[in-house]
């Protein structure tokens, strides 16, 4: 899909911030110059360089707690792309469901934009839209709970219509 198609979705004052582009994650910066993990200090990001009291660790084995985790899921994301033969900027990570709708919606509604979901559905479509200024349009499901495509198409000739969620299997 053309990069300037989607462009015209974002909200304009998402667009004008540039990218958050965090510091290199201790898992990055001893990958790059082949160094053992639990040797690094790493300072720049107010990390500990101390770890876990040595009653934490006694209670959890076999786990490294003085590093934030990797905010950018690098070694996720590229494994992600490697086995879905894609992109690893195509992949997005996030804690949940519940973040990644959140986060896609908060980046491209605007006020009074519209969101269409088939319930029953996940409930957190719509109170996630609800949170991010836009309206839910729901297209109830038919009696066998297949997606009413002809009534869902109906809607699609607002102009504010910006996403359509389609949850399989329900």
């Amino acid at each position: 899909m053309n990069k300037n198609i989607i462009k015209q979705f974002i909200r304009s004052d998402i667009a004008a911030m540039g990218p958050y582009v965090p510091g290199i994650s201790a898992w990055n910066l001893a990958s790059t110059y082949n160094q053992n993990l639990t040797q690094l200090i790493k300072l720049n990001a107010n990390e500990n360089p101390y770890g876990p009291s040595p009653l934490a660790k006694k209670a959890i084995r076999n786990t490294i707690f003085n590093y934030y985790p990797a905010s950018d899921y690098d070694a996720l994301r590229r494994a992600l792309a490697e086995y879905t033969n894609t992109k690893k900027t195509n992949i997005i990570v996030g804690a949940g469901s519940d973040e990644i709708i959140d986060l896609i919606l908060r980046a491209v509604l605007n006020t009074d934009d519209k969101v269409i979901d088939c319930p029953p559905t996940f409930d957190m479509y719509r109170v996630a839209t609800l949170l991010n200024r836009g309206q839910i349009v729901s297209v109830p499901r038919m009696n066998n709970f297949i997606i009413n495509v002809k009534a869902m198409l109906a809607q699609c000739v607002d102009e504010k219509i910006k996403i359509i969620f389609l949850c399989n299997p329900n």
